[in-house]
């Protein structure tokens, strides 16, 4: 068993926290049953992490586990993960310009995952998905979408050559579109929205009607979005 905090390994553990070590060894933490019972089962889990014996883990007592995890999770179970790169599916997509709220990021992809927008772009100023509030609120939908990071101009260009109609949202306004066509949805910063200099580069706007508020969370905005264009409703 582990006990200090300075063990090379927990140290390893440990620095997988932070996105650049992340990015460096293409490893990730995740904890709590459900989310390493879905990696496990697709094949990602190098090992498990607890505070109990266990085949193929790593053992860390109790208050390590609680440094690692921040606590939260009673079952005490965790895993050191593989981070897979999905190719991109030219399903419905979309394209993330600057979410900085990880539990945003996460709930986006579960929906996305849920709707069938199985291709993302995420511009080089949002969050990293595989921050640990993105992980939790993404139930495990992570595993299953593709996850492509670049500038947000070099994505729109690529899917025009790859005949998407792509269109941003408005409380305001509206634009037509066919459900036959391939769809990719443009959502924007938390506080500011999509830029003015990447809206004109689109093909329109969707429209979602709020009444007694202006608008809504973009988490809530993306779900609703693509369950009309999925053809709710």
């Amino acid at each position: 068993m582990i006990i200090s905090k300075n063990n090379p390994t927990f140290k390893y553990l440990n620095n997988l926290k932070f996105k650049k070590y992340r990015n460096a060894f293409n490893q990730a933490i995740v904890f709590g049953n459900d989310i390493v019972d879905i990696a496990y089962k697709k094949g990602l889990v190098e090992k498990f992490i607890s505070t109990k014996p266990k085949i193929n883990s790593i053992i860390i007592s109790d208050k390590l586990f609680k440094i690692l995890s921040g606590g939260n999770y009673k079952n005490k179970l965790g895993a050191l993960v593989r981070i897979k790169n999905i190719p991109l599916r030219e399903a419905n997509s979309l394209i993330l310009e600057d979410v900085q709220d990880p539990r945003n990021l996460g709930a986006i992809i579960r929906s996305a995952h849920a709707f069938g927008f199985f291709d993302i772009y995420l511009s080089k100023k949002s969050v990293d998905p595989y921050h640990e509030l993105s992980l939790r609120s993404s139930k495990g939908s992570i595993f299953d979408v593709s996850i492509k990071v670049e500038d947000v101009e070099q994505s729109i260009k690529y899917l025009k050559e790859k005949k998407y109609k792509i269109y941003t949202m408005s409380p305001k306004e509206k634009t037509n579109f066919k459900s036959s066509d391939k769809i990719c949805l443009v959502l924007g910063n938390e506080g500011h929205g999509v830029l003015k200099s990447t809206e004109i580069l689109t093909d329109g706007v969707l429209n979602i009607k709020t009444e007694n508020v202006e608008s809504l969370n973009v988490s809530a905005a993306a779900a609703i979005a693509m369950y009309k264009i999925r053809g709710g409703f």
